[in-house]
């Protein structure tokens, strides 16, 4: 891979911070639960669509210092090791951060736009660095350094097969850093050196493709990929009485009046818990418009109607969760006591 560069002789400084920091971060993730539990990793901030949607901005950012799981953790390691130190030396320190940092950027905002579920990993800033020694191959004769290209393309042609084979890898986020990571590698280009009319191109380019990626993204419908993840989330939060954090997975359905009429009562749920009956009522009231035989919604407005002294309302929601739920002895109890 290197013609006349030592590799002994390669700067770590960046690579070996860079890489402390992802362990330390795997570490602390392990130790507080699983890096193998997506709610977990998507409580420390990997990529999950609708709470992106939501505004939770920092996940273009923070995917990229998480990893699932050891293996995945020690493969984008050795990764860096590898390529960090040569990216570092031909590029410089302040522009091997700029080219890593973008890059990882990059690959989150493709695996926004192209992929649902939860996505983490340092893939798609490692495939950054694989582009931006694509921009060196191509231009390595004015310099006195050599690297073979024909083998770094082997290479980026491997890791993109195997991510297309092996179930679970997020392709869109390698395709995202190579590409990212090729581009700012132009603007950024070399120290001492310019080539203004390539940068320019260079920076017009990531800007107006990271434009359309955005306005695409941020108008994509999520509301069926993500929803079952989003429940199973909400829920264990509410389990663990973390109520509004449980909520945020629910906002995105309910402020984009989207048809979920489970995430409308588990919202109105929490806003009892929450002592907001009457923000509760309008989410038991939206979840019965979009389906009228969810008993629990029911049952909890005849709860709210009681509190507001409604007694006859409060029958009549009573009797249909019982209606529709006839073994449920909470409903029951609850009818005879009104009724007594």
């Amino acid at each position: 891979m290197y013609n006349k560069y030592n590799l002994k002789k390669y700067t770590r400084f960046l690579a070996y911070i860079l890489i402390a920091i992802n362990v330390a971060l795997f570490l602390i993730v392990e130790l507080t639960g699983s890096s193998t539990d997506h709610l977990h990793m998507i409580n420390f901030g990997a990529k999950f669509n609708p709470l992106i949607l939501n505004g939770e901005w920092w996940r273009f950012f923070t995917p990229m210092f998480l990893h699932f799981g050891l293996t995945h953790l020690v493969m984008n390691m050795i990764s860096l090791y590898v390529l960090g130190p040569l990216v570092e030396r031909l590029f410089g320190r302040i522009r091997f951060l700029i080219i890593y940092f973008i890059s990882g950027i990059y690959g989150v905002l493709a695996s926004f736009v192209f992929t649902d579920g939860v996505s983490a990993g340092a893939s798609g800033a490692i495939f950054g660095l694989f582009g931006a020694l694509l921009f060196f191959g191509l231009i390595q004769k004015r310099f006195n350094v050599r690297i073979d290209l024909k083998q770094i393309i082997v290479l980026v042609l491997f890791n993109l097969g195997y991510g297309l084979l092996v179930p679970g890898i997020d392709n869109y986020a390698h395709l995202g850093g190579l590409i990212g990571g090729f581009l700012i590698a132009v603007a950024v280009y070399f120290p001492r050196i310019k080539n203004l009319f390539q940068q320019t191109a260079a920076i017009m380019a990531l800007l107006i493709s990271s434009y359309v990626i955005l306005q695409y993204g941020y108008n994509q419908d999520v509301s069926h990929a993500d929803y079952a993840l989003s429940m199973k989330s909400a829920g264990t939060n509410f389990e663990n009485k973390n109520y509004n954090e449980a909520k945020k997975f629910l906002d995105y359905y309910i402020d984009n009046e989207i048809n979920a009429p489970e995430a409308n009562t588990l919202a109105g749920i929490i806003e009892v818990y929450q002592n907001n009956p009457s923000v509760g009522k309008k989410r038991f009231e939206k979840a019965i418009e979009q389906d009228d035989n969810l008993d629990i919604a029911y049952y909890y407005l005849g709860k709210i109607y009681f509190i507001e002294n409604d007694l006859v309302t409060s029958n009549k929601f009573i009797k249909k969760a019982i209606k529709l739920n006839p073994s449920s002895e909470e409903y029951k109890n609850f009818y005879d006591r009104l009724n007594r």
